[in-house]
């Protein structure tokens, strides 16, 4: 069995979950294959060197995040945090070439300041995403009062005497 290849991460939408898995075929080969099942468009996030060992690892570590029994996972921030880990270490993200650094050829310093980007990169991006949740949530609440007011700006109402409307 050949046991060189690439782990790929791959995103169904924005924010949506992500797929973990492995190849030894040319990535978009594997994309255009898990597309053809799959309704949204996927998008490649980082592919890094390694193969059912290390996907086994990677699989362990986001367990908490995984969806059923499959290889997708929640896009939680931890998970971002190591996929900009791996693109910040270089990892591919372009289907055509296979240059990723493998992140056993860093030392320890270079791994903790990756780490600390990646996690500062991924906890921006998950208050981003969760103040764009909360305007959604507030703007929708705050609609809802005024869906019907030109129905009541238009209707008759008694003008108490003395009383002068704005309309």
């Amino acid at each position: 069995m050949n046991d060189t290849g690439c782990i790929y991460f791959l995103q169904a939408e924005k924010d949506g979950p992500v797929k973990i898995g492995k190849t030894t075929r040319p990535i978009a080969s594997r994309i255009a294959e898990l597309q053809t099942g799959n309704p949204t468009p996927l998008r490649l996030l980082v592919s890094v060197p390694g193969f059912t060992r290390e996907e086994t690892t990677i699989h362990a570590a986001f367990a908490h995040l995984r969806i059923a029994k499959t290889e997708w996972f929640t896009y939680g921030p931890d998970l971002m945090a190591f996929i900009y880990g791996a693109q910040l270490a270089g990892g591919n993200q372009d289907p055509g070439v296979d240059d990723g650094v493998r992140l056993d050829d860093l030392t320890r310093d270079q791994l903790e300041e990756l780490a600390g980007l990646a996690l500062e990169r991924a906890q921006a991006a998950d208050a981003e995403r969760r103040a764009a949740e909360i305007a959604d949530d507030h703007f929708d609440a705050h609609d809802a009062p005024f869906e019907h007011f030109d129905d009541w700006k238009s209707a008759p109402h008694r003008q108490l005497e003395g009383e002068r409307t704005p309309f």
